[in-house]
C-alpha cells in the first residue's frame, strides 16, 4: 500500500492510521 493513501475517508500513513 503506498504512503498516503485515502480509504475509507480515512488516510493510511503506511501501517500508521492518521485521523
Amino acid at each position: 500500500m503506498p504512503s498516503s493513501q485515502l480509504k475509507k475517508g480515512k488516510i493510511y500513513n503506511g501501517n500508521r492510521h492518521i485521523k
